[in-house]
C-alpha cells in the first residue's frame, strides 16, 4: 500500500512538474511512448477479439497467469524501472522542495530516459504476454478487474490516460479517482472472494499496472 500511496503523490507532483516545464515544451517524447505502445501490440501473438463475460467473473486461469506475467515483467524490467522511477521522482522531489533549476539539456534528458524506459517495460510486457497467452483486451480486463475486486480504480486507458493527463496538467482527477476506490456493490461477489487473499499482492505491484503494464 505504501507503494501505491507514493505513487498518487509523485503523479500529483509530476502533473505540475510536467505542465509547467517538461511535458508542455518536451511532450514529444511522452507522445512517441503513446504510439510506439499502440504499435507494440502488433507483436502480441494473441488478437482474437476478447468479449468480457456478462456476469464479468474472473477464472482462476485468468487471475494465475496475469500474476505470473507480473512477477516475470517485474523481474526483467527491474532495473529499468528503478532508473526511471528513480529519475521522475527525483525531479518532482526537488520541484516540491522548491530545488529544482532544470535547463533544457536536463528537462529532454528526463523526457528521453523515461521515454526509454517506458519502451524498454512495454516490450518485456509483450514478451510475458505470449508466453503466457493473453491478448492485449484480455489483459488489461483481467487487470481491472482484479484490481476492482480490492477496491482500486486504475486509469482505464493505461499509459495513453495518464500521460494524456499529464500533459494537460490535469492530474488532480486521475488521483482523486484513484483515491476514491470502488464500490464494492458493482463487483461481483466471487472476484471479490477469490482476490481477497491477493489484496497485498495487488497493492505491491500497483505500479506498473497504474500504467498498464
Amino acid at each position: 500500500m505504501r507503494k501505491l500511496f507514493v505513487l498518487l503523490i509523485l503523479v500529483g507532483v509530476l502533473g505540475w512538474l510536467g505542465y509547467s516545464y517538461v511535458f508542455q515544451p518536451y511532450a514529444a517524447p511522452f507522445v512517441e511512448v503513446t504510439s510506439t505502445w499502440s504499435a507494440l501490440n502488433e507483436d502480441v501473438e494473441n488478437q482474437t477479439a476478447f468479449e468480457p463475460p456478462p456476469d464479468r467473473v474472473l477464472t482462476d486461469d485468468q487471475i494465475a497467469r496475469y500474476q505470473q506475467v507480473q512477477e516475470e515483467l517485474r523481474t526483467e524490467v527491474r532495473g529499468v524501472w528503478r532508473e526511471t522511477w528513480g529519475a521522475l521522482r527525483s525531479a518532482a522531489q526537488q520541484v516540491q522542495a522548491g530545488e529544482a533549476q532544470f535547463n533544457s539539456a536536463e528537462l529532454a534528458a528526463v523526457a528521453r530516459q523515461a521515454r526509454d524506459g517506458l519502451v524498454q517495460m512495454k516490450q518485456a510486457q509483450v514478451r510475458a504476454l505470449n508466453r503466457h497467452g493473453f491478448s492485449v483486451e484480455e489483459y488489461a480486463w483481467v487487470q481491472r478487474e482484479m484490481y476492482r475486486s480490492v477496491g482500486l480504480s486504475l486509469p482505464e486507458g493505461g499509459i495513453a490516460d495518464v500521460l494524456r493527463r499529464l500533459t494537460g496538467g490535469r492530474t488532480q482527477d486521475l488521483t482523486e479517482e484513484m483515491s476514491a476506490g470502488v464500490d464494492p456493490n458493482v463487483v461481483p461477489s466471487t472476484n471479490r472472494e477469490r482476490l481477497q487473499r491477493h489484496a497485498d499482492w495487488l497493492k505491491e505491484h500497483a505500479d506498473l499496472a497504474f500504467l498498464g503494464l
